[in-house]
């Protein structure tokens, strides 16, 4: 999967349409000659297909490409705000079609471009989800939405996650979603303290 637009949304883009960059229009359907609007269908992380226009000026000299059709659509369903950053990604099946992908609020904003390619590339190398061994199944709580998740503990085994070391109660580990986005979290317990004699 590669990742070909990744843009921190401005006031326009939020509550108008995306501009998004010239050179990343060589990765989306193309434009036919008579016209100068294209549609394509993106998923989301839920699974959701939203349908997305590419709209440019017909002055060849000056396209400046925006996403329009559903966009306004997808803001407000993911109350997207001004600052947020959405990737989109594409990826070439065995058959020769392209499926698009789009992901919201992405983090690492200020991480620089080459950067961010190279961590990509490390990711290809990581099996695919469907290979690997569920740990941990949740049903979030309002305590896990909006301050911290709990986790079993059970499922601190080594054989799945470091060990904690020395005196330290804090562990962090690093965890791929499907888009191939790595996320940073932390593990963390209470210590109990007692009265000194």
């Amino acid at each position: 999967m590669e990742l070909i637009v990744l843009k921190t949304l401005t006031k326009t883009d939020v509550e108008k349409r995306m501009s998004i960059p010239i050179e990343s229009l060589e990765h989306f359907p193309p434009l036919c000659e008579d016209k100068h609007v294209v549609d394509f269908p993106a998923t989301d992380e839920c699974g959701r297909v939203w349908t997305f226009q590419i709209w440019t000026r017909k002055n060849q000299k000056c396209l400046k490409p925006v996403l329009t059709k559903e966009w306004r659509e997808f803001v407000c369903s993911k109350e997207l705000c001004i600052n947020d950053t959405v990737a989109f990604y594409m990826e070439e099946e065995e058959t020769g079609s392209v499926k698009y992908y789009v992901k919201d609020k992405v983090p690492n904003v200020g991480t620089p471009k080459a950067a961010r390619n190279n961590r990509h590339r490390e990711l290809t190398a990581i099996p695919p989800l469907k290979s690997m061994k569920q740990i941990v199944l949740k049903t979030l709580t309002t305590t896990d939405v909006y301050k911290r998740m709990t986790f079993p503990s059970k499922s601190l085994n080594p054989k799945y996650f470091p060990s904690f070391s020395g005196d330290k109660h804090v562990l962090d580990f690093q965890a791929r979603d499907e888009l191939g986005w790595v996320w940073f979290g932390r593990f963390g317990f209470g210590l109990v303290r007692t009265k000194s004699t």
